[in-house]
């Protein structure tokens, strides 16, 4: 808490603490302290004078009668004794720097208390609505299934059945036309819309349950699939399929084993191997079950073979999961990039081929067939043409990426729109980043300066890591924006930190794009609050 300097009686200075002075982050420009509507100037100066005055502890006012009267009045700090060019050189950087500075930040505001029993906070502590998602996709193929047939008279054709119908609903939800479809649905909701109503739009980003939920409910269907088929090989046709199922099984196993989130985390690239050549291989073994199904029965019964292809629902569904699976590698394609090394930890990546929407991502590579990348876009300001990527070093591939720049990368599949799209559905935001999350935060903050929001990034070195372009863009979107060096001030108490400005700039919701650990402490923290936060981690 800052200082102030009052004068006292005669010959006599006092420094008093004062609890019910706090800085306001929604203030008009020209009052005292305020953060997000004074000018940079005002506000760099604020904070210098905050920085440099001295901290005294809070005396009892009884014990001095005579201060009382003086705390109903304006009053004006005193000169600080201190060299022009030194003061000068402090309020250049509006970056927080300083510890103290940091935790009188965080302190602004109180949190409030959390809602609900402990009981309902582990509920949905555990069950996020992607969780939630997942959980009705199974139960809802178990209902389908004792409603529609009862269960000891299921056959290895209803469960064949099953399973096709899954898959084709899990890879078809990872499709980018269709994501892009579900976040243009759900950002028809404008900010005039209940709040209610807007808060569970603004999940749409935890679509990856239907994916998750569709393929695991299938590798159960197929599992139920091949032990049917193993309790009657009397039939050739049955023989075939069940050495085909077998096979089949093993691979989803694997797959489903390499998707669970410690393993995905320890070892992305070999997840990431994994989910794709053992399902191209049994997408493969499907195709030839179902081939060697069909030329049994047309050998057995004499039935025309594209008759039986037509009435099996296996046949449809392998078409449209193939067709799902050429389609992003149908628009691989080799681009070229200018990449701007901004310093040893990130690059600013320029591409001249299109223009992005807002809030839109690409993956790209080097080898695709090894491995691909997600990336936020960063659209060209005005009528340029073009987008920019931010990439920080965090592993192998970028580290080598930022080392060794190409002058050509690959570009698969069609672009898609992340969390940051769901900014547009509220009147105000909060938009916290750490590190290079502020990459999607820039794709909101320069094709929609207009759009009230407040902007709050920590990160190490900002300045240096990222170079002034990236600040100046972070300032022109908000000039209040509150950017910490956490190498020099810490991260101090991020939840705390966070909901101080929410509450301060006045915003109707939160979005936040950090790690996954940053993000789970501050979306449940302040979800149990009641406060709109909205975060991805993963699939979400």
């Amino acid at each position: 808490m800052s200082a102030r300097r009052f004068s006292g009686p005669p010959a006599v200075t006092v420094a008093v603490k004062v609890d019910v002075v706090r800085p306001r982050a929604n203030s008009e420009p020209g009052t005292s302290h305020g953060s997000i509507g004074s000018s940079p100037e005002e506000r760099r100066i604020s904070r210098t004078l905050r920085l440099q005055t001295n901290h005294f502890p809070i005396r009892s006012l009884t014990e001095k009668p005579w201060l009382l009267p003086l705390l109903e009045y304006p009053f004006v700090p005193s000169p600080i004794p201190e060299e022009p060019e030194q003061l000068s050189e402090k309020v250049q950087d509006p970056i927080v720097t300083d510890k103290g500075e940091l935790k009188w930040l965080a302190c602004a505001q109180e949190l409030p208390p959390q809602l609900g029993t402990e009981f309902s906070r582990r509920f949905w502590e555990f069950f996020p609505l992607y969780r939630l998602i997942f959980a009705f996709t199974v139960l809802a193929n178990l209902a389908a299934t004792i409603l529609v047939t009862p269960f000891s008279s299921i056959t290895s054709s209803d469960a064949a059945t099953g399973a096709a119908v899954n898959f084709c609903f899990a890879v078809l939800v990872r499709n980018e036309h269709v994501v892009n479809a579900m976040f243009r649905s759900a950002c028809t909701l404008n900010p005039s819309t209940p709040l209610s109503v807007r808060r569970v739009g603004a999940k749409v980003y935890s679509y990856g349950g239907f994916h998750s939920g569709c393929a695991t409910a299938g590798m159960l269907w197929y599992l139920a699939f091949t032990i049917l088929l193993s309790a009657d090989l009397s039939d050739p046709g049955k023989r075939s399929a069940f050495a085909f199922a077998l096979f089949v099984s093993i691979l989803l196993l694997a797959i489903s084993w390499s998707a669970f989130p410690a393993f995905r985390v320890a070892h992305h690239n070999t997840f990431e191997a994994v989910h794709r050549y053992a399902g191209w291989f049994s997408v493969g073994l499907l195709w030839a079950q179902l081939g060697t199904s069909v030329a049994i029965s047309h050998y057995l019964g004499g039935e025309p073979v594209g008759l039986l292809l037509i009435e099996s629902p296996l046949f449809w569904c392998l078409v449209i999961i193939t067709m799902a699976i050429i389609y992003p590698w149908s628009r691989l394609t080799e681009r070229g990039v200018h990449v701007q090394v901004l310093s040893s930890r990130a690059a600013l990546l320029y591409f001249d081929y299109k223009r992005m929407e807002t809030c839109q991502g690409i993956r790209i590579t080097d080898h695709p067939l090894k491995e691909t990348h997600s990336f936020a876009t960063i659209s060209r300001v005005g009528d340029e043409q073009g987008f920019r990527v931010l990439m920080s070093r965090a592993g192998d591939w970028t580290s080598n990426f930022i080392n060794n720049p190409p002058t050509r990368i690959w570009v698969k599949g069609a672009p898609v729109y992340g969390v940051m799209r769901v900014a547009l559905m509220f009147k105000k935001v909060l938009v916290v980043a750490t590190g290079t999350g502020i990459g999607p935060c820039l794709s909101l903050l320069e094709s929609c300066p207009e759009h009230p929001m407040h902007v709050l990034w920590m990160g190490s070195n900002p300045r240096e890591s990222y170079g002034d372009t990236i600040i100046n863009s972070v300032f022109a979107a908000d000039s209040g924006a509150c950017i910490v060096d956490t190498s020099k001030a810490g991260r101090g108490d991020i939840l705390r930190l966070v909901y101080a400005r929410y509450v301060e700039s006045q915003s109707e919701a939160i979005i936040i794009i950090s790690n996954a650990v940053v993000t789970r402490q501050v979306v449940g923290g302040l979800e149990c609050r009641g406060v709109p936060i909205f975060g991805a981690i993963f699939d979400s």
